[in-house]
């Protein structure tokens, strides 16, 4: 073996660990607005003020990190994203200025626009190692660390938190740490066919992406978009759902036991999914919308029952099934926009990927806040399942493009 082929194998390896310790800021998720309410004494205005400039600003920032990325390249832009991960876990903990926390949160945002390119780094490697077929399941291994280490986060983090407050944070810390070690243990090995590409002008119509991969890019816009504003809003739901029956300290327990069976549920889908694609192949779409409209359904249902026992249960089964889809539909559009995609437009068409999550999040959120304006939170997830029936046309108009054409090979 090579010393390159050694480079490739090592960090073909290493990938699924660092793809699952930094695809988010760990423990931040779970004590979040915890941590911001008790220790920063941000109001929860404050909060979502925060979240939408933070998204904001790394709406605008995309095109401007997109020209960083072709300028320094894969490696490097993933290194510069833990790094900057780092800072941003670093203003948040020990800032007591709503500025700063703010400045923090802008970083946190924009760190994953250059950390995502962990995913071309695998696809040319496997490419070099002739294993191509094999990205979604590294991918989906990714997928399954990370959400086996929120599970475990998810049983602990109140504990942590209640030792110190400051101690969830510091784990976090911990973990950029690490993940900056990990990044440089990471290497590419593009394909001779680059250097040749580089030196060929691009024809006009190779200097915009395939309609196909607008279609999955518009695709993960909306419904990853529905599937975190479900979650948001869901968890919000049952809340007051369950506080028309019991007391405030009880439904935290319900709420606790039901977001732990949800992590449960997420661990146990990384788990089958590769053999679920194997069978459903690209139907796997169209089963994830159908589970989406069946989630958002069992809420809306179970939080006018009158039944207690009847509403935890269909409500708790709505909110597990979010989890369920939430990393699959990443896992399996990655995968096709990469496989769709020629190899000089990948950096472009990962980077839109991110900024049609945040475009979706940001204007499903101010959407569902003019809703509340009016209407109660009920209303909220109705709307969102009005927005779900309608990404049906979506749904089928890339199913039906996906079965008529081949993927573009590199």
């Amino acid at each position: 073996m090579t010393s390159v082929s050694k480079k490739v194998a090592l960090s073909n390896k290493i990938h699924p660990y660092f793809s699952g310790f930094s695809s988010d800021l760990m423990f931040w998720a779970a004590i979040n607005t915890l941590f911001l309410t008790t220790v920063k004494h941000l109001t929860a205005s404050n909060i979502n003020l925060m979240i939408s400039i933070g998204m904001l600003a790394s709406i605008i920032s995309n095109y401007f990190v997109l020209k960083i990325i072709k300028k320094i390249g894969n490696i490097s832009s993933i290194r510069l994203g833990v790094f900057l991960l780092l800072i941003a876990c670093l203003l948040i903990t020990f800032s007591n200025s709503f500025f700063w926390i703010v400045i923090g949160e802008i970083i946190y945002e924009v760190s994953f626009l250059f950390k995502n390119m962990d995913n071309l780094v695998l696809k040319e490697n496997l490419a070099y190692e002739k294993k191509e077929e094999e990205y979604i399941k590294y991918q989906n291994k990714s997928l399954l660390i990370y959400s086996v280490i929120t599970m475990i986060i998810s049983f602990f983090s109140g504990l942590i938190f209640n030792m110190n407050a400051y101690l969830p944070m510091a784990i976090a810390i911990t973990f950029c740490i690490l993940n900056i070690i990990l990044s440089y243990l990471l290497y590419e090995q593009k394909g001779n066919h680059s250097k040749k590409e580089e030196k060929t002008p691009m024809k006009k119509s190779a200097s915009k992406l395939p309609q196909i991969v607008c279609l999955l890019i518009l695709l993960f816009g909306i419904t990853y978009s529905l599937i975190e504003l479900c979650q948001r809003n869901g968890k919000i739901l049952i809340q007051y759902s369950l506080s028309d029956f019991i007391s405030n300290h009880k439904v935290a327990i319900y709420l606790s036991v039901i977001l732990t069976i949800s992590r449960v549920a997420r661990v146990l889908s990384n788990y089958v999914f590769p053999k679920i694609y194997a069978k459903l192949n690209h139907k796997i779409m169209i089963a994830i919308e159908g589970i989406l409209l069946f989630s958002i359904g069992s809420m809306i249902i179970g939080s006018i029952l009158p039944n207690f026992t009847i509403k935890v249960i269909i409500m708790a089964i709505g909110f597990s099934f979010l989890l369920v889809i939430r990393d699959p539909l990443d896992c399996y559009i990655r995968t096709e926009i990469l496989n769709h995609c020629a190899e000089e437009k990948q950096q472009d068409a990962l980077s839109n990927l991110i900024l049609a999550r945040k475009i979706g999040n940001f204007s499903f959120s101010g959407l569902a806040s003019l809703v509340l304006l009016k209407l109660n939170i009920v209303w909220v997830m109705v709307f969102l399942f009005v927005i779900a029936i309608l990404n049906i046309i979506v749904v089928k108009k890339t199913y039906c493009f996906l079965t008529e054409k081949e993927p573009v090979m590199n």
